[in-house]
């Protein structure tokens, strides 16, 4: 608004002020007025109806829940452009994999993948250097090592996987309890998925009571569009999968896995297990 000052009675304090005013540099903050909004109103899927570009991710469970092999799992059917578990590709892409928690089965499980389907220069790193996220340096960090990957492969990085998430905040002295911690432990991660447009995928713990969700302090929920929480309800290896979309229909899938990373997932949310994934074969588009 601007202001209209009769100079003749006005004060000389009010002079002074508009003086001043006059010759500064305006710290006003920037906007995007209604007329000029022009986004995409379709998400930009990279596996449809899974994951999305400039979303989040949750996906929780207990010790031996098989978290972490599942995302791996996907993070390898991204790279390759392969349809996974009945999802259809939609755009394949290169994946930073933060490996704060048991980093070298990760890699033992990326090299079963590569002997198994003879795969080379799959678009997929795995970071062992620890990074606190807690400190807003890690932004600048972060985002200059997606583009170096994006560089070395010459293909955009989609996905940033942080494993585990409570071991990212913990490195930073980050209290997984407290609301103001997990909160600026996102908002940081929030500049990086704005800056960079990736999807941030989280892998974390729930608690004793897994019927309550994640552990910890529930302030990430509002920055999770997807969570998927693996509930164990039968002897052996198999797992209860549900997810929960934040989406306008809150539609919901779950699936049965009976401990082969390699089976698919009809749409129906049932695992077809007597389908074996053979790679390219049954997997891509």
């Amino acid at each position: 608004m601007r202001m209209m000052v009769d100079p003749n009675t006005a004060s000389n304090a009010t002079l002074d002020w508009l003086a001043q005013r006059s010759g500064r540099k305006s710290k006003a903050l920037p906007f995007i007025a209604f007329d000029d909004i022009q986004v995409e109103v379709e998400k930009p899927w990279l596996m449809k109806n899974v994951l999305a570009r400039g979303d989040t991710s949750s996906w929780i469970g207990g010790p031996g829940k098989e978290k972490s092999a599942i995302v791996t799992d996907l993070c390898v059917h991204l790279g390759t452009g392969w349809d996974w578990r009945g999802y259809r590709s939609k755009e394949r892409c290169a994946v930073v994999i933060l490996a704060f928690e048991r980093a070298d089965l990760m890699l033992r499980r990326l090299e079963a993948y590569k002997r198994k389907h003879k795969l080379a220069e799959l678009p997929v790193v795995v970071i062992r250097a620890p990074v606190d996220i807690m400190r807003p340096e890690s932004v600048e960090i972060l985002t200059d090592t997606i583009r170096t990957v994006e560089e070395r492969f010459g293909l955009p990085v989609g996905v940033l996987v942080l494993d585990t998430y409570s071991k990212a905040l913990a490195l930073g002295g980050g209290d997984e309890n407290s609301a103001k911690d997990v909160n600026r432990f996102l908002g940081h991660l929030r500049i990086v998925e704005t800056q960079t447009n990736v999807h941030v995928c989280l892998i974390g713990h729930t608690g004793k009571d897994e019927t309550r969700g994640h552990r910890g302090s529930n302030a990430h929920l509002g920055d999770v569009d997807l969570e998927i929480t693996f509930h164990g309800h039968a002897p052996g290896n198999s797992q209860e999968h549900q997810w929960r979309a934040a989406v306008p229909e809150r539609q919901c899938h779950g699936w049965r896995h009976l401990g082969h990373p390699g089976s698919r997932v009809g749409q129906c949310g049932r695992i077809d297990h007597a389908h074996r994934c053979r790679g390219a074969a049954a997997c891509r588009r």
